[in-house]
């Protein structure tokens, strides 16, 4: 084990994100209406709460898993921990203008063009929105391709989640962590201090904020990227309960996840395919060896 953690990354697809809602099959139906995902699979969770999980045509990782439960509503001010669920799409401006006209998300920012060459990365247009029991949804389209690697392609006009946002006040602990745990490596790395960035976050101007992409194995985003992002503590306030209330990793691996994610952090002892992780902010990362 290296000095921040494994030598090489201990997870590889990201399998989608758990978020609480109050009927998981009208969640799915409206995922379904607006977004074309398509119901993958049925059942209860351990802890008996029915789910329906849903997921992009034929994809098997990236997927959204409705839980039943007491949802929260959409919180507008930051929060640490898990926070939002990234997708990628074709058309993101043709996309936008179906969520304004429907009764089951509300756009929160229209489309927004990045430009992250100079930091190795894309242009990409995105547009955030809130979606089923409050999950902030960010919507995003390559415009070009980055340097030395594809940018996670689309199939169909909406595709898997490709990305989720993990809100910190301390960037290099919380990526220390996950590197440390699971041997994630770093993708991506970008801070700002104006900008676009702050204004849709109501960042004051000069304050800085930054993220870090983290991936697992596999190449490009390593099949799934957990997006670190990082705010001033005082902007930051206690996780917003229930919403994604974990995320979910696939691994090849697990009894090496296991043991190196025991020397980190706390772990919650799951079935022998399975366990979970809480990290330094509460979050809830589950590791497993099959599938969803």
């Amino acid at each position: 084990m290296g000095e921040d953690g494994p030598n090489r990354p201990l997870v590889d697809a990201l399998l989608g994100a758990t978020v609480i809602v109050a009927d998981p099959e009208m969640a799915a139906a409206a995922v379904e209406a607006v977004l074309g995902l398509r119901r993958r699979a049925t059942g209860r969770l351990e802890s008996g709460a029915p789910f329906v999980t849903v997921a992009a045509p034929r994809a098997d990782r990236g997927m959204i898993r409705f839980a039943e439960g007491d949802e929260s509503v959409a919180v507008e001010d930051l929060r640490r921990g898990w926070a939002s669920v990234e997708l990628v799409v074709r058309d993101v401006d043709g996309l936008a203008e179906r969520l304004r006209r429907s009764d089951q998300f509300h756009l929160r920012t229209g489309p927004v063009t990045f430009d992250l060459t100079e930091q190795g990365s894309n242009v990409h247009r995105a547009a955030i929105a809130w979606g089923p029991g409050g999950l902030l949804m960010g919507f995003t389209m390559a415009v070009t391709q980055p340097r030395g690697r594809r940018f996670t392609e689309v199939g169909h006009e909406v595709g898997p989640v490709f990305s989720v946002g993990l809100r910190t006040p301390d960037l290099d602990q919380t990526s220390v962590f996950y590197r440390s745990a699971l041997g994630m490596e770093t993708l991506l790395e970008v801070s700002w201090r104006s900008g676009d960035w702050h204004r849709i976050f109501n960042v004051p101007e000069g304050e800085e904020a930054a993220l870090r992409l983290l991936k697992g194995e596999g190449q490009g985003t390593g099949l799934g990227t957990i997006e670190v992002q990082s705010f001033p503590a005082r902007l930051l306030g206690p996780p917003a309960l229930p919403g994604i209330a974990s995320v979910t990793y696939h691994t090849r691996h697990i009894n090496a996840a296991l043991a190196a994610a025991s020397r980190v952090g706390e772990v919650v002892a799951g079935q022998a395919s399975s366990f979970t992780l809480i990290g330094d902010w509460g979050e809830r990362l589950e590791v497993t060896e099959t599938t969803w």
